[in-house]
């Protein structure tokens, strides 16, 4: 029987919403990591890219080619993560304007919420002030 209670407690809607409250916030968590990731990536392409000259490329050339395999690992996992938290938000907002969902709820989902929402502006706002970062210029040297 406390099989079952466990159960509907999980499916009730304060339930459900608890859980996406929590994979929401730890996707937020593991999309800064996975930014953080991406930018180290970058920086150590873009060193290694200066750091060279032409006669030295064929001795970099798998270096440079592992970090930029690398580079794109993280940003299918960064696509990856935020469809999933738009599906993961898209959820969150349909229990927000539920009856079902108490106001403590509601307020915590508002809150989770926001600090996705946080984030994104965040990340907009990075983009908008250094523009494109995908060191395309520099590839082409590699390539």
């Amino acid at each position: 029987m406390a099989a079952v209670t466990c159960c509907i407690c999980i499916l009730a809607p304060a339930g459900i919403a608890g859980r996406f409250i929590t994979v929401m916030n730890n996707s937020i968590d593991e999309m800064k990591h996975l930014k953080w990731f991406e930018g180290c990536l970058e920086n150590a392409l873009d060193q290694l890219c200066s750091a060279i000259c032409d006669g030295d490329i064929t001795r970099v050339r798998a270096a440079y080619k592992m970090l930029e395999d690398a580079k794109i690992k993280i940003e299918d996992a960064i696509i990856n993560k935020e469809c999933t938290m738009d599906e993961t938000e898209a959820v969150l907002q349909e229990l927000l304007t539920s009856n079902d969902v108490n106001v403590t709820t509601k307020a915590e989902i508002h809150e989770c919420y926001q600090a996705y929402r946080s984030e994104c502006e965040k990340e907009f706002q990075h983009i908008e002030s250094h523009g494109s970062c995908s060191g395309e210029e520099n590839d082409s040297q590699l390539s």
